[in-house]
């Protein structure tokens, strides 16, 4: 979850304004927050993250929980930035 709401942070302190109203960022940059996001999620069910970092799969509920999670923090930062 915490390298999650970095990539989310990411988006959100590169402007001053709302970060969907400013002009998009580089393609490389939205290239590798999806990879780095589809990487981290999937991990905990890889056999090398099991393994190596002794992680235990999520349930989709924990899953759920963390996506909601990560949308207060971008949101909460986002607010916060604006004021």
């Amino acid at each position: 979850m915490s390298i999650l709401t970095e990539l989310a942070l990411i988006y959100i302190v590169r402007t001053r304004g709302p970060f969907w109203k400013t002009k998009k960022p580089a393609l490389s940059l939205w290239v590798l927050t999806l990879i780095d996001a589809m990487f981290i999620v999937a991990l905990p069910f890889l056999w090398f993250g099991q393994h190596a970092f002794h992680f235990v799969a999520p349930g989709v509920l924990q899953m759920i929980m963390v996506l909601i999670l990560v949308a207060f923090y971008a949101a909460t930062s986002e607010i916060v930035k604006l004021v």
